[in-house]
């Protein structure tokens, strides 16, 4: 495909802006998920899981945030992405792990990142071409805003990429990870207003979060 260049921002998971977490997910509306969040993310017994909190965590969120949609139970640390380039079409049907993969570039520091679509966006009012995940931004080392390039993804890169996402479920892969910036200490903010600590996904899925923040800010 043709991918176009374009601003880019993150989006997905607990600590998105409050009304993306009431946001559900391109492509499943037409499905009976709303409420059944936890549920239909413990279906993917497959690398595709990492895109989502892990272990325990959808099942504390809902309890503790039952209004959220599946837009706030990505996981930040994952590799994925939305963009108005890949439909809606009448071939969207289902947003699993057949979903395209692209590889965007940010001029400035020369980092790429390799990322699988996950939704439909942005909207159009912001002037932004891409979503991704808070980690690719990490990754990619950018700004809101910024201008990044976009291709299709070679085999090779979208294998590593799922070794990574594969890795925040738990799967072992026999290949090694792609290198991903994490932060020397945890983040501190949480959604859970019940006190309930997740060290497990705090490590993990909130990887790349004080960076972004830092440099959004």
């Amino acid at each position: 495909m043709n991918w176009k260049s374009g601003k880019i921002s993150s989006f997905g998971g607990p600590l998105d802006d409050p009304g993306e977490r009431l946001e559900s997910l391109a492509f499943t509306t037409i499905y009976p998920y709303t409420g059944r969040e936890p549920e239909w993310i413990g279906k993917f017994v497959n690398w595709f899981r990492g895109h989502f909190l892990p272990g325990t965590a959808p099942a504390t969120l809902k309890k503790s945030y039952p209004s959220y949609k599946l837009q706030a139970y990505l996981n930040p640390a994952s590799l994925y992405f939305a963009t108005r380039q890949t439909g809606p079409s009448s071939t969207n049907t289902m947003w699993d792990q057949n979903n395209p993969w692209v590889t965007l570039t940010l001029p400035r520091t020369g980092k790429s990142v390799t990322l699988q679509r996950v939704t439909y966006g942005p909207a159009e009012h912001t002037g932004r071409e891409w979503d991704v995940s808070p980690q690719a931004m990490a990754i990619l080392d950018a700004k809101v805003d910024e201008i990044v390039t976009a291709r299709d993804a070679t085999a090779a890169e979208i294998k590593a990429a799922q070794n990574y996402i594969a890795s925040l479920a738990g799967i072992a892969t026999p290949e090694a990870a792609p290198t991903v910036k994490i932060p020397s200490t945890p983040a501190t903010q949480g959604v859970f207003s019940t006190g309930i600590s997740i060290a497990a996904w705090v490590l993990v899925a909130l990887a790349g979060i004080l960076l972004w923040k830092g440099k959004k800010s």
